[in-house]
């Protein structure tokens, strides 16, 4: 039997991956609105119906760019908090990880917030990450850095802090330079003195 155009180049997971990594290249190039199963089809040089053997449709593919992303930006969050006892400055560091991976990967990042990536799998990742947020504000409360009562809302405030500095920097309407760590440290701690206990030491 002759070989399908897929068989002698990709096992089944490999082509998978492949998939992945040319969506995310056309998504760096052109945006969202650039991708398509047929070009993706081409790019990787397999036929159209090999691509749908993974992904049902357009939706299912930017899924998948997403989820691989939320991925790695949860390693690189939870990089950025390992060995830093202080809980105040791990939860900043936390904050300035999340804006840098937005400007170092803008294109993994937009995928993430696509409204085309709403199956179970990138709900959960959203959950995990507001999970994460909630760890960090619960540690500081514990210090007495961050004031007593419910920190479902103070998470909230502070996703939505990082998450618009990271996305008003990807859309240019900030400069790069004021996404550097120590700016968003300084704009995290002025941003979040509302928070602050009256015990803090005002840092």
């Amino acid at each position: 039997m002759l070989p399908t155009p897929t068989s002698d180049r990709y096992h089944h997971g490999d082509l998978r991956r492949a998939l992945i990594a040319a969506a995310l290249h056309v998504v760096e190039r052109e945006g969202l609105a650039g991708l398509t199963l047929r070009r993706v089809a081409s790019d990787v040089g397999v036929t159209h119906a090999a691509v749908y053997r993974h992904f049902k449709d357009k939706q299912a593919l930017v899924t998948a760019v997403a989820v691989e992303g939320a991925g790695a930006l949860r390693d690189v969050l939870g990089g950025a908090v390992a060995r830093r006892p202080d809980p105040v400055d791990a939860f900043q560091a936390f904050c300035e990880a999340y804006v840098t991976f937005a400007v170092e990967r803008p294109a993994q990042f937009r995928a993430m917030c696509s409204a085309e990536a709403l199956d179970g799998s990138i709900v959960e990742a959203r959950d995990e990450m507001m999970g994460m947020f909630l760890a960090g504000v619960e540690a500081c409360q514990r210090a007495g850095a961050f004031a007593a009562g419910p920190p479902e809302p103070l998470a909230a405030m502070a996703w939505a802090f990082v998450h618009g500095l990271a996305v008003l920097t990807i859309d240019g309407a900030l400069a790069r330079s004021q996404a550097t760590a120590s700016t968003v440290r300084a704009t995290f701690w002025s941003f979040t003195k509302s928070m602050r206990s009256t015990s803090s030491d005002g840092r």
